[in-house]
């Protein structure tokens, strides 16, 4: 019962600080001796694995925890094991595994005392309950006695929620092996993956200002995008920005950020303009911001210039950049519109004529009427067979309206008769 107790206690500290994240009993505990069984959360597939120590008179002590597994190999005989992840193997993610393997050179198999050699042990994903699927890791051949951690990393192409450890190798090693037994233990499997990194959400820069992005600890190298390779890197102008930041065991993560210019607000150049009388100029640095104030005091997000001076505003973005911007503004008298046209115009005979009107004063943009044509332009082509006049009427931007005429005169052709073809003598005249 004590023993039993300690197990629990151990497999509940495993869980407490995190070493089962991945596997539900990566140290293999369980209640030693156990012969021909594996430690629970690994169920056996093939032959009879064992949960140590003491059993088959193995003395060797676990690397951590209380128990440990051995497993053994022979020619036409395997051990393998399956389990089930807690939290699968990301696809296209990054695993640094590390596994404690070790060796005993003797067992007494129920009275027996057999030599054992140094085999290997294969790990594998599985997609079904105790199917191999993709080789994942091949271990050398263990021969050292005192435990050693070997490690590897895992790159998976696809997620990987379930493991199978097996045994292999027959033993292609000369004596003094034996081609006997081969027995290998095993323990403590540790899962680290790479450290999370985030440079944040992508974010606006404001004028003069600068943004610290920070890759975090963790990592082995960093390199940015600009080949610079401190885990920080000082934002001064708009851009993509990433980092390619590796661990100390070869895996690498890639995270990268926007940052935009903000504020970058304009009222426009100086300018002079003419508006209907007891209108205005509207100025706007846009709506997107969450406050404004302008040169009176105001804070509307438009304001109306009526006189001419110098406007200047000051807005304050969500992420709380302030920006300031101005605009000098004249303003020139409104004069009402005056016409000047084409006609009179003197004709002798029909043909085609351009009639024009042209504006003076006043305020664009204008339209145009001619009364009875269609076109509705500054100028139209007419082609009058009797003299007609022709009228005109212009509208402003103020709603001014204004009309004139042009006249297209059709002159008369005059008679004219020299009289019959006549003779006349040498000497006289003719008028």
């Amino acid at each position: 019962m004590k023993t039993r107790g300690l197990y629990i206690l151990v497999f509940l500290l495993f869980n407490l600080l995190g070493f089962s994240q991945y596997f539900s009993n990566p140290s293999f505990e369980g209640n030693p001796p156990v012969p021909n069984d594996s430690p629970p959360g690994w169920d056996k597939c093939t032959g009879t694995p064992d949960t140590q120590p003491y059993v088959w008179d193995v003395p060797t002590l676990p690397s951590h925890g209380i128990s440990y597994m051995g497993m053994c190999w022979f020619p036409g005989y395997i051990e393998r094991v399956w389990t089930e992840l807690n939290t699968p193997f990301s696809a296209d993610s990054c695993y640094h595994v590390e596994i404690d393997l070790a060796f005993y050179h003797e067992i007494n198999y129920y009275g027996s005392i057999e030599t054992c050699y140094p085999i290997q042990i294969r790990i594998y994903s599985s997609l079904s309950y105790c199917n191999d699927g993709t080789l994942l890791w091949e271990s050398p051949f263990i021969s050292n006695t005192g435990w050693v951690t070997y490690d590897f990393t895992i790159e998976p192409d696809s997620d990987i929620d379930q493991i199978i450890i097996r045994t292999i190798s027959a033993n292609p090693n000369p004596p003094p092996y034996p081609q006997n037994i081969g027995y290998i233990l095993i323990d403590n499997i540790v899962i680290e993956s790479p450290p999370e990194l985030d440079l944040g959400n992508d974010t606006t820069l404001c004028l003069s200002d600068t943004i610290i992005l920070n890759a975090g600890s963790g990592f082995e190298f960093y390199e940015w995008q600009d080949g610079s390779v401190d885990s920080i890197y000082i934002v001064t102008e708009p851009g993509i920005y990433w980092v390619e930041a590796t661990t100390d065991y070869g895996c690498t993560v890639v995270d990268s950020v926007v940052v935009d210019m903000s504020l970058d607000i304009n009222l426009g150049n100086d300018t002079t303009v003419i508006v209907c009388e007891g209108g205005g100029y509207l100025i706007s640095p846009g709506s997107e911001f969450i406050s404004y104030v302008w040169q009176d005091g105001s804070t509307d997000s438009t304001f109306l210039a009526e006189t001419s001076g110098l406007y200047w505003v000051e807005v304050v973005s969500e992420n709380g950049c302030i920006a300031i911007d101005s605009i000098y503004i004249t303003f020139e008298e409104y004069l009402e519109m005056e016409l000047e046209t084409a006609g009179p115009i003197l004709m002798c005979e029909i043909y085609e004529v351009e009639l024009w009107v042209e504006v003076i004063n006043g305020l664009g943009p204008y339209t145009y009427e001619w009364l009875g044509l269609p076109d509705s332009t500054s100028s139209v082509t007419v082609t009058p067979s009797e003299t007609t006049t022709y009228y005109v009427e212009v509208t402003d931007a103020c709603g001014e309206i204004i009309s004139d005429s042009v006249q297209v005169i059709l002159l008369p052709v005059p008679d004219i008769d020299l009289g019959p073809d006549t003779t006349i003598c040498g000497g006289d005249t003719l008028v």
